[in-house]
């Protein structure tokens, strides 16, 4: 099962621009844990990050795209 997903993840950024149509758009919702990764000794001092992300495809191969995210 594991290797099922990542064979899924690799091909994502192969089939994107193929499932994006002219005109369309999309949204989508960012939830995770956040890791810093400035001080040894914060390592391990984690959190969390939400955001909200936008896409607008002017053609078959280009879009143009906003992230707004939130890291406590």
């Amino acid at each position: 099962m594991k290797t099922l997903m990542v064979l899924v993840a690799l091909m994502l950024p192969f089939a994107a621009p193929a499932l994006a149509g002219k005109g369309e758009g999309s949204i989508s919702l960012q939830l995770g844990g956040s890791f810093p990764t400035d001080e040894f000794g914060r390592m391990f001092d984690n959190g969390w990050e939400g955001g909200l992300s936008g896409t607008a495809f002017g053609s078959d191969q280009v879009g143009v795209g906003v992230d707004g995210l939130y890291h406590r």
